[in-house]
């Protein structure tokens, strides 16, 4: 029978292919937002001339207002790039 581990007994990881603080992710930085690119903007926009902050729960709710569905992985990629080229 093996060993049952023990409760804070940690055993390192096999993975050397990123640190353990690092998020397992099958998108490259940056993939997967240049179909959102136009309505973040249109929502961007929208919220400034409204005075409100560019938030991404704000991005969140502009984007699925106007129909379409945004993770908030991809959201706060696509709030990194309207705030870089803002």
């Amino acid at each position: 029978m093996p060993a049952r581990p023990v409760p804070g007994d940690a055993t390192p990881s096999t993975n050397t292919d990123r640190p353990a603080s690092e998020p397992a992710t099958d998108r490259p930085a940056g993939a997967d937002v240049d179909d959102l690119l136009l309505v973040g903007r249109a929502v961007a926009a929208e919220l400034e001339h409204a005075g409100t902050a560019l938030t991404r729960a704000a991005l969140i709710d502009g984007v699925r207002a106007r129909g379409r569905r945004i993770s908030t992985t991809r959201a706060s990629e696509l709030l990194r790039q309207l705030k870089a080229a803002a």
